[in-house]
């Protein structure tokens, strides 16, 4: 056996040639293990984007353009308050954003701003019917951003609306009236607080009558007593210009009252601008001064209505969707100097279409109103619907200009005609607009150049007894 194993063509007794094996595996081992880990890390640092929308089922809406004319019914008056002339170097206290959990442009937007927000108002409940029902739903989205360190507090927002969101005014009345029904109501809004770590709660409490306001006081004054005890913050909306809301007298037993500055021309109205500047100076500083100014935070809009010349109520549209509709009908939005709004017509299978627009260039003019008034804050009705430019305005330092010009792309795709052959027709391009302050710190004349878009997605090949061939 010892002669045979001098013969055995793969023995090597000296061990030399087993060191330069291993030596060579782990050279070979250790940059395929490194290379493996950068791909792990890399993956797991990519930057995450929603997944592209398709546009609708597939085919881009057909709509024409129209050229829009001036519109008439527009308040006149003064841009700024003559009792209460800007301070460009006031700064606003509370900056509050309104968020619905089941809106995904909303879940966005949050993530993105949070920090930039003192208070979030939260969309989590409702109470309607009956039998006055309180529905109350978690959100882990919102739990985690609010968990990042800066993200503002949270407020939780009831509704009186019901699964169809129809306003539930006359069910209200009857909770209001009842005081067994208003304790169960507020053991459940208290508890709904304390299991969300609240900071306080919203109640958007919407179309009562008149005769109703007297209860609505008297169930926030047992409110008020209630949560003060417990640390939570009370507060309410209320439209800034209906003369059946009792401003002073809500400001007198609550923390904030959000005025709901904005639906100048609403959802089953004429026509016209959503918050004309005159409008809003003139509202605004009488109701800041109604409620308070330590207790009121002016709400803005940042939204869209299409209304069609058909009647019926208009389609609210966030103003991305605004864009994209304008963009589809080949036309350009236009500033109307005399409301201070954004503005386009177009048609669509022979009928006429109005959309109004309350952009970032309102929101400029707005927030110079808000600041004059000395209000403790504003708010931002609603995260997801807003304009990219919003942030930039409420950003910008006392005394400084905004930059307002670039409107970055949408992240969805439209696809065009019909078949299984794609090809991408065009590429997702920014707009551009001009839009700067005068020497009275307001945009007066804005432009938009160029609308974004998004990706075209060109279809083919649905053609009978054809062939088409891929490589």
């Amino acid at each position: 056996m010892g002669a045979k194993v001098h013969l055995q063509i793969f023995h090597d007794p000296s061990g030399r040639r087993s060191k330069r094996v291993r030596a060579g595996l782990w050279a070979v081992a250790i940059p395929v293990v490194a290379a493996v880990v950068f791909l792990v890390v890399a993956i797991a640092s990519i930057e995450r984007h929603a997944s592209p929308a398709l546009a609708g089922a597939g085919q881009a809406e057909r709509l024409t353009p129209v050229q829009a004319a001036p519109h008439q019914d527009v308040e006149a008056g003064p841009w700024l308050a003559a009792s209460a002339p800007v301070t460009h170097t006031s700064r606003i206290a509370e900056r509050v954003g309104f968020y619905m959990p089941w809106d995904a442009a909303g879940r966005a937007s949050l993530a993105a701003n949070a920090g930039a927000l003192d208070f979030i108002a939260a969309g989590l409940a409702t109470v309607h019917g009956p039998d006055h029902a309180f529905a109350y739903e978690t959100d882990e989205h919102l739990r985690r951003i609010l968990s990042r360190r800066g993200a503002g507090k949270l407020l939780l927002m009831v509704q009186n609306v019901d699964g169809e969101g129809h306003w539930q005014g006359r069910a209200s009345e009857r909770l209001l009236a009842q005081p067994a029904a208003r304790r169960r109501f507020l053991d459940q809004l208290e508890r709904a607080a304390q299991a969300e770590n609240a900071a306080g709660v919203v109640l958007d409490i919407e179309d009562l009558s008149a005769t109703a306001h007297p209860a609505y006081l008297q169930f926030l004054e047992e409110a008020h007593a209630r949560f003060a005890g417990r640390g939570l913050l009370l507060t309410i909306a209320a439209p800034v210009s209906d003369p059946a809301w009792d401003l002073k007298a809500y400001g007198a037993v609550v923390d904030r009252v959000f005025l709901m500055a904005y639906d100048e021309h609403w959802l089953t109205s004429a026509p016209g601008p959503i918050a004309s500047q005159p409008w809003f100076a003139r509202t605004v500083p009488e109701a800041v001064e109604a409620v308070g100014r330590g207790r009121a935070i002016v709400a803005l809009g940042e939204y869209a209505y299409d209304w069609s010349e058909k009647g019926g109520a208009a389609e609210p549209l966030t103003v991305k969707q605004a864009w994209a509709r304008a963009q589809a009908a080949g036309v350009l939005p236009a500033f109307d100097k005399a409301s201070g709004n954004s503005h386009f017509t177009y048609d669509k299978a022979g009928v006429r279409h109005q959309v109004w627009i309350l952009d970032a260039i309102s929101t400029w003019n707005q927030l110079r109103v808000a600041q004059g008034t000395g209000a403790v804050g504003v708010a931002l009705w609603r995260l997801g619907s807003e304009d990219p430019g919003f942030w930039a305005a409420l950003k910008t330092a006392p005394g400084a200009a905004p930059d307002l010009s670039h409107l970055p792309t949408h992240d969805d795709v439209q696809l065009v005609g019909n078949g299984e052959v794609m090809r991408v027709a065009s590429s997702a391009r920014p707009g551009l607009r001009q839009a700067a302050p005068g020497a009275d710190g307001l945009i007066h004349d804005a432009v938009y150049s160029a609308l974004p878009t998004t990706h075209v997605v060109e279809r083919a090949g649905h053609n009978r007894r054809l062939v088409a061939l891929t490589f």
